[in-house]
């Protein structure tokens, strides 16, 4: 897999970027997943980049309609969850990986499920035109500023899901509403801080 290997770190600062990789554990924890965090340039033109997110189709097998950042499920063949992020990246919105630059991973999240979900960061010099969106998983694509997804732009809540409370960030982004686990990354990394 080739990708771009790049020092320059994100326009801006994101608080809990770690630059070091790993490999999936031997053996890989069932349903081991990853995400990439999508930073591409702003549609009109100006100096905040864009964050890219899916709103899921409804049918796919799990939070269905629900709005997420491009990732999923490991395969068997995946060697890192920087592998797994970019190959999901290219099936769910066409996205080569030679045009992709990474430049770190998030702290490991906490999927409902309890597997590990590993959030990639990473930069491509493409636009939401150049984005070609699988009609099986991804019913729309749209990006939002990055700094939409400030801390100080976020609202806590509760919700029950199967008779637990939990808390989740919220955010708005572009008219849709983000929240659960793709909140909860977007929160904990902490954009600006």
């Amino acid at each position: 897999m080739s990708r771009k290997n790049s020092k320059k770190t994100p326009p801006f600062t994101i608080k809990s970027l770690q630059s070091q990789s790993s490999a999936w554990p031997d053996p890989k924890p069932i349903k081991s997943s990853a995400v990439c965090i999508l930073i591409i340039p702003s549609p009109d033109g100006s100096d905040d980049p864009h964050i890219v997110l899916t709103r899921r189709t409804t049918a796919v097998g799990s939070h269905k309609g629900q709005v997420a950042l491009p990732g999923g499920i490991a395969d068997p063949d995946d060697p890192t969850p920087e592998a797994t992020a970019l190959r999901e990246l290219s099936e769910e919105l066409g996205v080569d990986p030679g045009q992709v630059t990474v430049h770190g991973y998030l702290p490991n999240a906490q999927a409902l499920a309890s597997f590990p979900v590993v959030p990639i960061v990473a930069s491509a010099d493409i636009s939401l035109a150049d984005l070609q969106a699988s009609e099986s998983e991804v019913a729309h694509v749209f990006t939002a500023p990055w700094t939409a997804f400030r801390r100080d732009q976020s609202l806590a809540f509760k919700f029950n899901v199967f008779g637990t409370w939990r808390r989740s960030q919220r955010f708005l982004a572009d008219g849709h509403v983000v929240w659960g686990l793709t909140a909860q990354i977007l929160y904990e990394a902490g954009f600006g801080q």
